[in-house]
């Protein structure tokens, strides 16, 4: 909400329609129209969601 044109319903819409693979699918998911998307490129990024981590193996049992 801290960029300009982009409010609390927008954002929010934003919000629930992440991951996004890239920043110009704001646009192409008509999050935002193209001329406020003009306007804010420069200040959006776009990341993959983290990986999940490995499952934890468990320890080797040790025999007695």
């Amino acid at each position: 909400m801290t960029l300009n044109g982009i409010g609390e319903v927008r954002a929010d819409a934003i919000i629930r329609a992440r991951p996004f693979k890239a920043k110009t699918e704001l646009v192409e998911r008509r999050l935002i129209p193209e001329s406020l998307y003009e306007k804010i490129a420069d200040k959006v990024v776009a990341r993959p969601p983290p990986a999940a981590p490995a499952p934890a193996r468990p320890a080797p049992q040790k025999r007695t």
